[in-house]
């Protein structure tokens, strides 16, 4: 029965907080390589761009026309355009690569998708051209100037980027928040998605816990008056109060760890489980299972004092 509520407490705590873990691990692993695509940036946008830990910077310019978008090759030659590897990507593991640009004429390839995902969504389904940067300058039409960011720690720069892609949705309201192709919203799409289950799971690993705590707490002391003779029958004989303290904190100790051992085992083949609905349940494992345990210490270290009060009570 206890071994069952500390599974239950565990695994419960562990699965919410693996759902909180792997939402950037999924957002990394979107298609598109870049955390932040800022249009024609005003002078407020560059200082927010300068509020971020930027990884990689690069510029591009484009000119649009009524059915084709044009690009100046030479940007690319100094600022590759990356892209996720899929092949070579897992979970945790984001691979990126340079893109080809002799590729980016071809709408069947990989590279011509990414070209369009940072354009304007109104633009992305006109055809897209890379030339030279003479026949670039020859080109009529608005010209725009895109700025691709790659930053260190998404989530750690999280409010920023959140900050900039709103400047932009006011500025360009054909940017929408729920476009998928801009990692933020693509972000926010999945905590939305899966912050219901890091609230159950976490509030079913506190609800558990209580239980685990109360019923072993009450197993516990409920047979402390019974054993209030023993230990009076062990100082009559001679036995000192440290060794007294010493058998306590072991008698009870053994109580909590078989529990937890049981626990701990039930919770590492249970989460095999979860891997049809988690892309990776044991990620960063050692951070719920820490939490639980110093939370079970003090479950532990409270029971051991309330328990040796009633036995060795004078």
């Amino acid at each position: 029965m206890v071994s069952i509520l500390f599974a239950l407490a565990l695994g419960a705590i562990t699965v919410g907080m693996g759902y909180y873990n792997q939402i950037p691990l999924m957002a990394d692993n979107a298609p598109d390589a870049y955390d932040a695509v800022v249009y024609n940036p005003t002078q407020a946008e560059l200082r927010t761009i300068n509020d971020l830990h930027v990884k990689s910077r690069s510029q591009y310019t484009f000119k649009a026309t009524s059915g084709t978008v044009y690009w100046n090759r030479s940007e690319f030659d100094k600022y590759p355009l990356l892209m996720v590897d899929p092949e070579q990507s897992d979970l945790g593991n984001v691979k990126y690569v340079k893109a080809d640009v002799a590729k980016m004429a071809n709408p069947d390839t990989n590279e011509y998708l990414r070209l369009r995902d940072i354009l304007l969504p109104d633009m992305r389904q006109r055809d897209s051209k890379v030339v030279s940067a003479a026949e670039f300058n020859r080109v009529g039409g608005p010209s725009y100037q895109v700025t691709a960011l790659k930053v260190q720690n998404f989530r750690n720069d999280l409010p920023t980027i959140k900050a900039l892609f709103n400047s932009q949705a006011k500025r360009f309201p054909q940017i929408k928040q729920d476009d998928g192709s801009y990692k933020y919203a693509f972000y926010t799409q999945l905590n939305g998605l899966f912050s219901g289950l890091e609230f159950m799971g976490f509030f079913l690993g506190i609800a558990f816990l209580a239980m685990l705590a109360s019923c072993l707490m009450f197993k516990i002391l409920s047979g402390a008056a019974n054993d209030v003779q023993r230990y009076r029958m062990l100082r009559k004989v001679g036995a000192r109060q440290k060794l007294l303290h010493q058998a306590i904190r072991r008698e009870v100790g053994v109580l909590f760890l078989l529990p937890g051992i049981l626990g701990v085992i039930h919770v590492l083949f249970g989460l095999r489980m979860f891997q049809a609905i988690m892309v990776q349940p044991y990620y960063k494992i050692w951070i719920p299972f820490s939490i639980f345990l110093v939370l079970y210490a003090l479950y532990y270290l409270i029971t051991t004092y309330l328990y040796r009060n009633i036995v060795l009570r004078k």
